[in-house]
């Protein structure tokens, strides 16, 4: 168990919280219903690409949404994430993906449901 999160399970898939395994489920129902389509889980965006300084390989740094979809009322993609307890890990990557994605408008993000205004889209 991560940061004390009991492991969500439903069918073949394991989600890092039960949290997360029911947000799934109404995303679910969500793109059967047409509203959302193109979902993924653990969607990786690349914020720091493996580079070499020197001889050593310093290796790329990512972020990974839980969920990934586009939202056919709002006419645009969605990241987002189901966080209870947020280590200082995350919270780095967060502002690093939200400057390298969301800031120019690629796409929005949502934590725990709600939408995170960060940058006013051009």
């Amino acid at each position: 168990m991560k940061y004390g999160n009991q492991k969500g399970e439903i069918g073949d898939v394991v989600f890092a919280s039960k949290k997360e395994g029911k947000r799934f489920l109404e995303l679910k129902l969500l793109e059967r219903g047409g509203k959302i389509y193109n979902l993924e889980c653990q969607k990786e965006f690349l914020l720091v690409p493996n580079r070499y300084y020197g001889k050593e390989l310093v290796r790329a740094l990512k972020y990974f949404a839980d969920f990934y979809y586009f939202d056919v009322d709002r006419n645009e993609w969605i990241a987002e994430d189901t966080k209870g307890y947020q280590p200082a890990e995350y919270k780095i990557k967060k502002k690093i993906f939200l400057d390298k994605y969301v800031r120019n408008g690629d796409l929005t993000f949502f934590e725990n449901g709600e939408k995170q205004i960060y940058y006013k889209k051009n």
